[in-house]
Parts: C-alpha cells; sequence; structure tokens
C-alpha cells in the first residue's frame, strides 16, 4: 500500500505499514528526503526502526501488530530549504 502523506506545523508525515524485521527477509524500508527532488539536495536515507525512536532527524512512531508494523514517520520542517520537503519510500535488499 501506498503511504499516507500528510502535513502538520510544516512537518511532513508519511504513515504506512510494512513487515517487520522477523517477517521481511534481507530487505530494509527507507524513508529518503530531499528538499528539491535531489537536483542540488541529494536524497538523504533513512532506515526505518523497529521501534519508536528518532534516527537522523527523523521522529518514527513504531506500532507492532503481528507480522507488520504501523509506521508514522516525521521529518521537520528543518530539513526543508525554501519550505520545500519531498520525500520516498525505499525498499533496500541485501544479500544474504
Amino acid at each position: 500500500k501506498l503511504p499516507v502523506v500528510s502535513q502538520a506545523g510544516g512537518n511532513l508525515t508519511l504513515t504506512f505499514t510494512c513487515l517487520n524485521a522477523a517477517s521481511r527477509g534481507n530487505t530494509t524500508p527507507q524513508i529518503q528526503h530531499s528538499a528539491n527532488i535531489g537536483q542540488g539536495d541529494p536524497w538523504t536515507s533513512v532506515s526505518v526502526p523497529e521501534t519508536t525512536s528518532t534516527v537522523d532527524g527523523v521522529n518514527f512512531s513504531v506500532t507492532p501488530n503481528g507480522t507488520s508494523n504501523q509506521i508514522v514517520a516525521t521529518i521537520p520542517i528543518g530539513e526543508a530549504q525554501s519550505g520545500k520537503i519531498f520525500a520516498r519510500l525505499r525498499a533496500v535488499v541485501t544479500n544474504p
């Protein structure tokens, strides 16, 4: 499913569900963000954690639900340049 995107107080929030670490094999979900879609401001990659925490400035709320996790990721307005912030989900597959 695609993430649900919202904004509050200038912060960008993505809400989505992904398999938990025990269920997804050798895939790591990431959030990437940039102020201008990678043009002049390269995409910053942040791995989605298994527990509620802040990783590289992105706030994650993680709610376990069986073999999946409900994720709410909030990218602070401070990451935006000229009031713009773009984000996307990415899955990285590593060889065993």
